[in-house]
C-alpha cells in the first residue's frame, strides 16, 4: 500500500509541475492579417512578413486575397513581390497590436505601387444583420466616391457612406441580412460607377466591397467592385 500510494503521489507531483510550466510560458496573444490584391497590371504576388514567406501566398492573383494569417504583435515589415520574377514591388511597415484584425491591399500600378492599411472590426453584427464596409483602391482615376446598396426583394435604397478618396476605408455598417445590389461611384464622374449584382448578405457574416482597377485599363485591371469576406 506504501508503495502505491507513494505512486500516486508521484504522478500527482509530476502533473503539478507540468501545470506550473505551462502557466509560466502562456501562448503570446497574436495580431491576425488578410492580404488582398487590387493592383492593376501587376502579375501575381508573393507576400513576406519580415522577410518570412506567407504560406500559401505565393501566386495571389488579382482580387485574390488571404486567410486571416496569425502575426507576433509589434513594428512588422510587409512586402509584396512580383512572383514571376521575385522582384520586391512594395512594402510598408506598421504597428500590429495584440488580439486586433488588419487588412493588407496592394494597390496602385506596376510603376505606382500603393499599399492600404486598414483596421478590421471583426464584432459579430447584431442577429439577423450583417456588416459591411467600403475601400476605395481605385488610385488611377481620383474618385471621390459615395456607396449605396439596393434590396433586390423590396427594391428599397440604402445610402451608406460618401466622400471617400484613395486609400480610405469607411467604418463597418450593419445592415439587414439579404440579398442587396452594391453601388460604388462618384457623383462627380457618373461614367466611373459600377455595381455587383445580387450579392446575398448572410447574417453573422462580415464584407468589405471594394473599388478596384482603373477606367484606362481593360479585362481584369478595368475598374469594378469586389467583394472580400472578413469571416
Amino acid at each position: 500500500m506504501k508503495q502505491i500510494f507513494f505512486s500516486v503521489l508521484s504522478l500527482g507531483a509530476v502533473f503539478l509541475a507540468s501545470c506550473g510550466k505551462d502557466d509560466d510560458n502562456p501562448a503570446t496573444p497574436q495580431a491576425r492579417v488578410k492580404f488582398v490584391n487590387t493592383a492593376v497590371a501587376v502579375d501575381t504576388l508573393k507576400i513576406r512578413v519580415n522577410n518570412a514567406q506567407v504560406s500559401g501566398a505565393n501566386n495571389l492573383t488579382y482580387g485574390g486575397s488571404t486567410g486571416y494569417v496569425q502575426i507576433a504583435p509589434g513594428t512588422t515589415n510587409f512586402d509584396f513581390l512580383i512572383s514571376s520574377a521575385n522582384l520586391p514591388w512594395a512594402d510598408t511597415s506598421f504597428n500590429v497590436t495584440a488580439n486586433s484584425s488588419y487588412s493588407v491591399y496592394a494597390s496602385g500600378n506596376i510603376i505606382n505601387p500603393a499599399v492600404i492599411v486598414t483596421m478590421d472590426d471583426m464584432a459579430t453584427p447584431s442577429s439577423g444583420n450583417a456588416k459591411i464596409r467600403f475601400v476605395n483602391a481605385a488610385g488611377m482615376d481620383n474618385l471621390n466616391l459615395r456607396a449605396f446598396v439596393v434590396n433586390t426583394s423590396s427594391s428599397t435604397v440604402t445610402n451608406l457612406d460618401s466622400n471617400f478618396t484613395f486609400r480610405m476605408a469607411t467604418p463597418f455598417r450593419e445592415i439587414p441580412a439579404g440579398t442587396y445590389n452594391v453601388t460604388l461611384g462618384d457623383p462627380g464622374n457618373i461614367p466611373a460607377t459600377r455595381s455587383i449584382s445580387n450579392q446575398q448578405l448572410v447574417a453573422g457574416k462580415i464584407y468589405t466591397f471594394v473599388m478596384a482597377g482603373s477606367t484606362n485599363a481593360s479585362g481584369t485591371g478595368a475598374l469594378n467592385v469586389m467583394m472580400v469576406p472578413n469571416n
